[in-house]
């Protein structure tokens, strides 16, 4: 997805856990309000969440929360 691409370039994840930010952007493009993942070392972190959303919002996506099942 371009929105995937848009994370790796905006250094959200290396390219390699590219599965990650397609993850992340399947969840934005449909407008899923939560992400909930285990995966603490890429998805689920501060910088993560943070990047997620500027780029979100640059391309014109909702901002999405990030979570881990812990939070809920």
């Amino acid at each position: 997805s371009e929105l995937a691409r848009e994370y790796i370039k905006n250094e959200l994840l290396p390219e390699k856990y590219i599965n990650d930010a397609l993850h992340i952007a399947i969840g934005s493009c449909n407008s899923i309000s939560y992400i909930v993942s285990w995966n603490i070392e890429h998805i689920v972190k501060v910088k993560t969440r943070r990047i997620v959303n500027l780029v979100n919002t640059l391309q014109g996506y909702k901002e999405i929360e990030i979570i881990s099942p812990q939070e809920l």
